[in-house]
């Protein structure tokens, strides 16, 4: 459960890089056609799949309804009778352009993260092998992350309702761990990705 985050973050990431380049192949495609005009979603509404810092990892909800501000929502919980994982993020996100089918906006974010492990694994070198072996090195064991910051955000539409958005977040957190009582605080220039369908 150590590497959890880790792993869901590089999934999200990969799946949302194939999309950003079908997504940017399809635009210049439309756009040598002659439509450059995106199509308004009429709810001011859409849902997709996120990872970042400050998108949060799993689901995301955006709602455009005010011209002025765009609101995000992203996260996902999962649990079993051994670990429990959940986070929420929320952003304002403020327009500075719009060209065509991207816009350009920065966002002021914040986001918690928590783990709880019932047993906890760590890594450890066999003296006699040398090889890197799993064992247990503590129960009951929580993870809590609070992050925020601001950043730039950059989306990409198609007149078909899909929209990619890659974010460019500064994310100062704060980290606490138990039971060792570690803590630290952190600055993650981490890059967001957001893939999600117009309603």
């Amino acid at each position: 459960m150590k590497f959890f985050f880790p792993a869901i973050l590089r999934v999200f990431l990969s799946a949302g890089l194939l999309v950003l380049v079908s997504v940017s192949a399809r635009a210049e495609s439309e756009g040598d056609s002659g439509v450059s005009e995106v199509v308004q979603p009429a709810s001011g509404a859409a849902v997709g799949i996120t990872a970042g810092l400050l998108t949060g990892v799993g689901f995301s909800y955006r709602d455009y309804s005010d011209p002025d501000t765009v609101k995000h929502y992203g996260g996902i919980f999962y649990g079993d009778k051994e670990t429990f994982f959940i986070n929420f993020a929320h952003e304002r996100l403020y327009p500075l352009s719009r060209h065509g089918k991207s816009s350009l906006s920065w966002f002021w974010g914040s986001s918690i993260y928590y783990t709880f492990e019932k047993f906890r694994y760590c890594e450890e070198k066999n003296e006699e092998s040398g090889e890197i072996e799993f064992k247990q090195c503590a129960a009951n064991a929580s993870d809590y992350r609070i992050s925020f910051g601001p950043g730039l955000s950059f989306e990409i539409g198609t007149t078909k309702g899909m929209s990619l958005v890659l974010e460019l977040p500064l994310s100062l957190s704060y980290s606490f761990v138990t039971p060792t009582e570690e803590s630290g605080l952190s600055v993650y220039p981490i890059p967001a990705i957001v893939c999600q369908y117009h309603l």
